[in-house]
């Protein structure tokens, strides 16, 4: 038999899925992204996330795949893991970024 955590709950490794706003809904075509937005694509043909401009250090933003279509993330003149941009080859992917003295970085 297994351990069993006391009051044990399911809250993704105590990290809470922040509620999806207006300024945070689905997104079909290219859009530019925020310092702290949630993108998620619910695109069927390819589009591009471009990353904020001028990123603070620590800035954050996440992006996730959500359906059929190709999704490029550009770092708006900024390296993203040393590239240019980056491709969300398959549905479901995601990606938390954070801004860094080096650059894009995935946590």
């Amino acid at each position: 038999m297994g351990y069993r955590w006391p009051n044990a709950r399911l809250d993704l490794l105590n990290k809470r899925v922040p509620q999806l706003d207006q300024e945070n809904a689905p997104t079909t075509g290219d859009v530019t992204a925020r310092q702290g937005d949630i993108i998620v694509c619910t695109n069927t043909t390819a589009i591009t996330v471009t990353l904020p401009a001028d990123p603070p250090l620590n800035a954050r933003v996440t992006v996730i795949r959500a359906s059929t279509g190709e999704v490029t993330i550009d770092g708006n003149g900024e390296l993203i893991l040393g590239e240019t941009t980056q491709s969300m080859p398959l549905p479901c992917d995601a990606a938390d970024l954070v801004f860094t003295t080096e650059g894009w970085l995935l946590t």
